[in-house]
């Protein structure tokens, strides 16, 4: 793989069969649980998908970010069920666990993260109530520490 000069936002993967394809790189991937436990209504709060995909629009972040719900790629679960609603972000290389994102206002916080990690162009300080959020999952995983 190789990046094409003067634009960051593009990368050049050879395909298997020996060709080559321009991709757009985004920021990451934000993998929202939503299996046997996290968001089913009945264990846990129903994830409000509608919030997710609508905040991620206006935010500006939807080209940036992937969303995944994982019972709509059938992924199923992520894991950690007690620490539900789960969901996994993996940012500019680095990977977060976010634990209990049971309301509108968590996940607002979770992509006001998000946005000012795009606008930065690296992951920003977590802050607040959303870095009592983080765990590992793992084994060797490094927690980052909280801004103060």
């Amino acid at each position: 793989m190789k990046g094409i000069p003067g634009r960051p936002d593009l990368m050049i993967v050879p395909t298997l069969d020996g060709d080559q394809e321009v991709i757009q790189t985004i920021a990451g991937v934000l993998f929202v649980c939503e299996a046997c436990c996290c968001g089913n209504g009945i264990t846990f709060p129903k994830i409000d998908k509608a919030h997710y995909l609508r905040e991620a629009r206006r935010r500006g972040i939807a080209g940036q970010v992937d969303i995944v719900f994982t019972a709509d790629d059938g992924g199923g679960c992520l894991g950690n069920c007690a620490l539900g609603n789960n969901a996994f972000l993996y940012l500019f290389g680095r990977g977060l666990w976010f634990q209990r994102l049971n309301a509108k206002e968590d996940i607002d916080e979770l992509y006001d993260y998000v946005e000012e990690s795009v606008r930065l162009g690296q992951p920003a300080p977590i802050a607040g109530d959303l870095a009592r959020r983080v765990y590992t999952k793992v084994q060797g995983e490094q927690v980052p520490v909280a801004a103060t």
